[in-house]
């Protein structure tokens, strides 16, 4: 019995599947808002786990908007309002 071996695949450019862009059109000063405070999460995050940058730090622009504690109390106060649902938009 002969036994063939088969060749590996291979991936070419033409092979891979595009991938999707996806756009979000923020329109309104709500969305606007919460996609900022996400954004701000996301760096605030990145000072938790040890990352610099110049300029403010999020930890402080959180501050300034009301927020109050640690680093990780801060993140947690906005997690806890970015999971609230969003009913307002206007």
């Amino acid at each position: 019995m002969k036994t063939t071996l088969k060749r590996p695949a291979i991936i070419t450019p033409t092979a891979t599947p595009k991938l999707e862009r996806l756009t979000m059109i923020l329109t309104t000063p709500n969305q606007i808002a919460r996609y900022r405070l996400a954004t701000l999460r996301a760096a605030l995050k990145l000072e938790i786990a040890g990352m610099q940058r110049r300029g403010r730090s999020a930890y402080s622009i959180l501050k300034d908007e009301g927020f109050t504690g640690t680093r990780a109390a801060v993140l947690q106060q906005l997690n806890d309002q970015l999971e609230r649902p969003d009913h307002d938009n206007t």
